[in-house]
């Protein structure tokens, strides 16, 4: 990344339309490699409280999505959340960077309990500190759990966590839609480009994670090089997602409150918060409803692409509006 003055998010970018050849879009296939298994679709929900908790993530696991359980139940919780769900088709499930975390993997893999995916979940993740926390992982891990780490929004970073021994790396910072880090401290980088030019510097499996306004920014980022995209919002307004109700069908449409990791509510201090609260009326479609209508929208998409599978985003060109 040299000589950049200006980076693009996806509202400024617009897919260039290719000779489509299928007769409907239901012949066109959303399922995706991702470090080593087959899911449905490249889509998974942010591992935030709001749109994730262990039913769902159950309930995703059944499906063949993928996903991964947020950092911020109790560690007792994951714990045991961990010894008994090994039967999951997939366990996945986010830490962060404390010795507490570290303690919680290594008693789990001591006593014989593993994951298949585990994301260390910290807000930036091009850094010393995280470095040393992930040689230290990555040698109690091995090969036994596919290791995924973010957040970076650099070559240079994702660089640095792949030669820690990462699988896969989470991309975006300053972004989503709780989030304040652009507006708090001036850093940040839209996220079309910051995927590109991640995908085309370093040799690794991108989540891109922020961002998502509309069904069609999931194309725009998989067309920018992420293996996997993730959305918050749009998971969080739905009626069966784990952000608090407000309101009933009786009075009305109803709302969903919920809030960024590092907001005051998360963190439970007023001191330098980076994230917001917000209640925001629900999309009335519950997870099983918006999975399918990212599906129908991926397949539209792959129809426009001229292909019959998302390999077809892969010769896609972007034009900027």
């Amino acid at each position: 990344m040299q000589n950049v003055y200006k980076a693009l998010s996806y509202d400024d970018v617009a897919l260039v339309p290719k000779k489509s050849v299928v007769k409907t879009r239901s012949q066109c296939s959303t399922e995706c490699d991702f470090l080593g298994r087959t899911f449905k679709m490249p889509v998974m929900p942010a591992n935030m409280r709001a749109s994730i908790d262990t039913l769902h993530a159950s309930w995703l696991s059944q499906n063949r999505y993928f996903y991964s359980l947020h950092r911020f139940y109790p560690y007792e919780t994951l714990g045991e959340w961990v010894r008994e769900n090994q039967h999951l088709r997939t366990l996945s499930m986010s830490i962060g960077i404390r010795d507490k975390d570290y303690d919680l993997i290594d008693s789990l893999y001591s006593n014989g309990y593993f994951v298949d995916y585990l994301t260390v979940d910290v807000a930036h993740g091009h850094s010393t500190v995280v470095e040393a926390f992930l040689l230290r992982l990555k040698a109690l891990l091995g090969n036994k759990t596919k290791l995924i780490c973010g957040n970076v929004v650099t070559s240079e970073g994702a660089q640095m966590l792949k030669d820690c021994g990462c699988d896969a790396v989470k991309v975006g910072i300053g972004q989503g839609h709780v989030c304040t880090t652009r507006l708090q401290t001036g850093f940040g980088v839209p996220m079309f480009d910051c995927v590109r030019w991640v995908a085309e510097d370093v040799d690794i499996p991108i989540i891109a994670d922020g961002g998502i306004k509309h069904y069609g920014d999931v194309a725009k980022a998989l067309v920018a090089g992420a293996d996997m995209v993730m959305v918050g919002s749009m998971f969080a307004r739905c009626v069966d997602s784990p952000a608090e109700t407000i309101g009933d069908r009786w009075t009305g449409p109803i709302r969903k409150r919920w809030f960024g990791s590092a907001s005051e509510h998360n963190t439970g201090s007023k001191r330098h918060i980076e994230g917001v609260e917000v209640i925001e009326r629900s999309n009335g479609l519950c997870y099983a409803g918006i999975l399918e209508e990212w599906k129908e929208a991926l397949q539209s998409a792959i129809s426009y692409a001229g292909g019959t599978d998302l390999t077809a985003f892969k010769t896609t060109h972007h034009i900027v509006i």
